[in-house]
Formats: structure tokens, sequence, C-alpha cells
């Protein structure tokens, strides 16, 4: 059982890179939510929640968002395996996650502003912030604890 926990959480990462598998369980049930939410709700949400005006092109992008929501669903099963499977991989899929949240926010906020007020356009910015402030203070402990 040793073998197990010692891959799950190696000794080099320590306690900073533990902060990262735990961020991913959150990421990962919240893909998993809202995927859901896009895939099996009929309008996928665009219209109850994002307020789109679905008048014109209801199943283009009914459809659209349940093709987002499938890939937010793979996103969080990959994000809760590596949380409780592979936590070496936690850190690297963060940055991953910081990343691709920087451009979905430049993407949604400043190159092509969505037509109603969907709830990522409060949620992007925050859980950007969020993500950044994480990976900068496990580095800064990474940093600091080396100094002792």
């Amino acid at each position: 059982m040793e073998g197990v926990a010692a891959e799950r959480e190696p000794k080099a990462a320590g306690a900073p890179a533990g902060l990262a598998w735990k961020v991913l369980i959150v990421l990962g049930l919240l893909n998993l939510g809202r995927g859901s939410i896009h895939v099996f709700l009929p309008d996928g949400g665009a219209g109850r929640i994002a307020h789109f005006d679905l008048t014109y092109s209801f199943d283009v992008i009914v459809f659209l968002f349940a093709v987002m929501g499938l890939q937010q669903m793979a996103l969080g099963i990959v994000d809760l395996l590596v949380a409780f499977r592979k936590r070496a991989l936690a850190l690297p899929l963060l940055w991953f996650h910081a990343l691709e949240q920087t451009a979905g926010t430049i993407i949604i906020g400043l190159y092509k502003p969505p037509p109603g007020r969907p709830p990522g356009l409060v949620g992007a910015p925050l859980g950007l912030a969020v993500l950044w402030a994480v990976l900068a203070w496990i580095y800064w402990q990474r940093r600091h604890g080396a100094e002792k």
C-alpha cells in the first residue's frame, strides 16, 4: 500500500504542490457540473442561464453548447483522475488550466464578447485570479521553503 501512496504523492512535490491536486478536485467537479448543464439541459443553458437569443439558431447553439459540455466533462474526468491517481501531474495540469483560462478570459472579455450575460463573464476572471494566485503561492512556498 505504501507504493501506491508514494506514486500518488511524490515526496519531492512537498506541501505546496499538495494544493495543486486539491484545486484540481474543485476544477474537476466544476467542469463536470457545467459540462452536464451544457449537455443535459434542453437548451444547454444557452437561454436559461446565459440569456442568449435562441430565436434564429436554436439547433446550432444547442449543438455547440453540447459539444462544449462534452469537452468540459472529459476535462473534469481528467482533473479528477490526476487528483486521485497521478498527483505528480497535478502542477502541470494546473498550469494548463491557468493558460487555458487566461486565453478564454481574453476571448470572452475582449476579442469575441458573448451576446448575452453568461456566468463566465464574471466567473472566468475570478477563476483566473484564483488559479494564478494558487500557482504564485505554490512557487513562493517552494522558494521560501528551500531557503529555510
